[in-house]
């Protein structure tokens, strides 16, 4: 049986991603191949981590030699390539290196690109997807992001990953949320603070949209990250605090757990963007908080509601979204059909 090797975020403690890996591994075994996943150092509740990303000589050393034995590696889903944070797409871009220099077919699968704020992070975004044999994104915006730096370029716009499995309608049953609310614990940076808003900043707006709910309405707050100086819960348990008639539950970043609450929601709220693609492929209206610019690109793809988390986001956006009677989007998207090893 032929192996493919799963590069990507999964095993952070990032729920997103986990899903982002689920889905990804799932179409590569559809397919007929048997998969290996390297990622975070974290256990996944959705499948094993069998190569760190980071860490001793050892483990690198490791991952090295399972991109020698796949057939093929995939680098795939979330935003990648994005240098936000200093050095975060490197481990992906060396997995490219090392696959060309091992002559192991490679593809981007999924991705999502920037904004990007330092040249040479394009250059190098640019340099790692010429040698693979497809580049596939989420959103237009990112392929003229690859494009701009390399006119030549191949890219195709994909469904992101966590969509692959189709449109699921679920009916809203007794003792239900009336909404769910997700939040990210988010302070903009410098290249970002033109006008936006931090979480915090933004809770008392959000606050007083949810005080205009029946009292004792049900409120499911679902965490999407468990990460360190990255947990959603946190500032989840500020905005219940500020919201004492409401009956709010917390939820931990447990993917089988979002997933019921999403579907068990009249409406989500969601600042993380598989918040928002979860409840989209539930067929749950979803108005996505965007403090990124990948929720708007994603919001105007698929077409659900999106705000930015600056001076438009306010209680009567958020009022009006639980009021109103939103389409929602029907789908189905399917996975790409993709050969994984033929060029």
């Amino acid at each position: 049986m032929k192996r493919v090797l799963l590069v990507g975020a999964a095993g952070w403690g990032n729920v997103g991603d986990d899903l982002i890996g689920r889905s990804l591994t799932d179409w590569a075994k559809f397919a007929g191949y048997a998969v290996d996943v390297a990622g975070g150092p974290l256990e996944s509740s959705l499948m094993k981590i069998d190569y760190a990303m980071q860490g001793s000589l050892r483990s690198r050393i490791s991952l090295a030699l399972a991109i020698l034995r796949a057939d093929v590696v995939l680098i795939g889903g979330g935003g990648l390539l994005d240098d936000r944070l200093p050095n975060f797409y490197r481990p992906f871009t060396r997995v490219a290196r090392l696959a060309s220099l091992f002559k192991k077919p490679y593809s981007f699968v999924g991705i999502g690109v920037g904004p990007i704020h330092d040249p040479a992070s394009l250059e190098s975004y640019a340099s790692a997807c010429a040698g693979a044999r497809a580049v596939m994104v989420r959103d237009a915006e990112s392929a003229d992001r690859l494009k701009k730096a390399s006119g030549a370029l191949n890219v195709t716009i994909v469904p992101d990953p966590v969509l692959w499995g189709g449109s699921e309608r679920v009916e809203v049953h007794e003792g239900s949320f009336e909404c769910a609310v997700n939040l990210r614990n988010w302070s903009p940076g410098a290249s970002e603070s033109h006008g936006a808003l931090s979480t915090s900043a933004a809770l008392p707006v959000i606050a007083e949209a949810l005080r205009g709910l029946p009292a004792g309405a049900r409120v499911g707050l679902f965490s999407m990250s468990s990460l360190r100086d990255d947990d959603d819960l946190e500032v989840l348990e500020q905005l219940a605090s500020l919201v004492p008639d409401l009956d709010c539950v917390l939820i931990p970043a447990d993917a089988a757990s979002i997933e019921k609450a999403i579907a068990a929601s009249k409406r989500v709220v969601s600042m993380r963007l598989h918040g928002c693609l979860l409840s989209v492929r539930r067929g749950v209206p979803v108005l996505g908080i965007a403090y990124d610019a990948k929720i708007a690109q994603q919001g105007r793809v698929l077409g659900f509601r999106t705000v930015n988390l600056d001076m438009s986001l306010t209680a009567a956006v958020i009022q009006d979204f639980l009021a109103d009677d939103v389409p929602v989007p029907s789908g189905p998207w399917g996975a790409p059909r993709f050969s994984l090893v033929e060029r």
